[in-house]
């Protein structure tokens, strides 16, 4: 996986991330992610901070974010503009 470019979906790295962890809808906001107390941060969020996502029913306005149970320093989001996943580092 590449950082900071952010790198292309496929599905073996889509089964890969669903199946090692799961997901939680989360608000973006201007510092970034917060799961479980911790704040998670990275350039795959610009353009994003603030913004209402265009997701509707339970995750209305909230986007998914992607992780590792098993790793909490690195969360992940796939961006729908370009279709790329980002990694976001806890900080």
């Amino acid at each position: 996986m590449r950082h900071g470019e952010g790198w292309v979906g496929n599905s073996a790295q889509e089964l890969v991330l669903a199946r090692i962890g799961g997901w939680e809808w989360r608000q973006i906001l201007h510092y970034g992610v917060e799961i479980d107390c911790r704040r998670y941060n990275g350039e795959g969020l610009n353009g994003l901070r603030n913004v209402t996502s265009p997701y509707s029913g339970e995750a209305r306005g909230r986007w998914p974010i992607y992780y590792d149970p098993d790793d909490i320093t690195t969360v992940y989001i796939r961006r729908i503009d370009d279709n790329k996943w980002y990694p976001l580092v806890w900080e």
